[in-house]
């Protein structure tokens, strides 16, 4: 009987063994923030406000791309693209530091694998861009401040 139990006993370690060493080397790595561009503020610190909009936008811009959704909110990524440079930078760190260990991708990288091909700016004209234009317009800004 206490055979038995010592086999349990070393199977049991095996196990656990191999199973942090397949964690170890899967695990996505961390999420690195981008430096702010220095806006009118020299120390690079966002308001409250503006930390409470950077989380919405990071939670909405998230919400719009998980999952199976034939439309894109056009709105909220028309928003996101007038934003100043800060506060673009800060939406991309802040999506990262939320939604990175998900997949490991950026939301550049979610972006560019996201089909925006039919927006809801076939129902809101007024919308800024049509599908492509939007993606394009977004994939340039990230090439511009060098987010990847």
């Amino acid at each position: 009987m206490l055979k038995y139990v010592g086999i349990g006993i070393t199977s049991i370690m095996i196990l656990g063994f191999l199973y942090l060493l397949y964690w170890w080397t899967n695990r996505t790595p961390d999420f690195e923030a981008v430096p702010l561009p220095v806006g009118t503020d020299p120390n690079n610190v966002l308001s409250l406000a503006d930390s409470q909009a950077v989380r919405t936008m990071a939670i909405g811009l998230h919400n719009d791309m998980d999952g199976f959704t034939p439309f894109r909110d056009t709105d909220l990524w028309d928003e996101y693209l007038l934003m100043n440079d800060t506060l673009f930078v800060a939406v991309y760190n802040d999506f990262g530091a939320l939604y990175y260990a998900e997949d490991g991708e950026t939301l550049a990288e979610w972006v560019n694998g996201e089909n925006f091909a039919l927006t809801s700016s076939l129902f809101t004209p007024w919308s800024i861009y049509n599908g492509s234009e939007l993606k394009n317009g977004l994939l340039d800004r990230f090439a511009d401040l060098n987010l990847q």
